[in-house]
Order: structure tokens, then sequence, then C-alpha cells
């Protein structure tokens, strides 16, 4: 199962969650630039830390984000 960055689902999350006054414009950005990118898991946050869901996204500039799971869409293989 692949999953991939929704930054409308992101959106919708936090306000659904009161937190939408949070976001900033530079928030925004890196939302816009990991859209549609897909999610890939965090294998080092899972082994050394033990978080199940530790995901991340990269920019086109290469540049790594975590990503709340919650916040993409799975996409069946």
């Amino acid at each position: 199962m692949t999953k991939i960055f929704s930054k409308s689902k992101m959106l919708a999350r936090l306000e659904k969650e009161g937190r939408s006054d949070q976001i900033s414009p530079q928030a925004l950005q890196i939302m816009t630039a990991l859209d549609g990118r897909e999610a890939q898991p965090n294998r080092w946050r899972q082994t050394v830390y033990g978080e199940e869901n530790a995901w991340f996204c990269t920019t086109a500039n290469g540049e790594q984000y975590p990503v709340n799971p919650e916040d993409c869409e799975d996409i069946h293989d």
C-alpha cells in the first residue's frame, strides 16, 4: 500500500482539531510542496524509537519533512 500526502486532508484535520489558526504561510508553502507526493516510512524512527506511524515526504528540492499518516491517502497497489 502506498501513502500520498494530501494538503486538503491535513487542512481539514487541523480545522477539525481547532488548530487552523496555527497554520503559518511557511507551513502552507511546505504543505503545497508536499501535496501529492508519496510518503515513505521513517524506518530509523520506527526502529530506534518504536514509532510505528513515523512517515516522511520529500520535496522536489530533496528536503524531508515528517508527515502525519492521517494526512495521507492510502493508494492500494
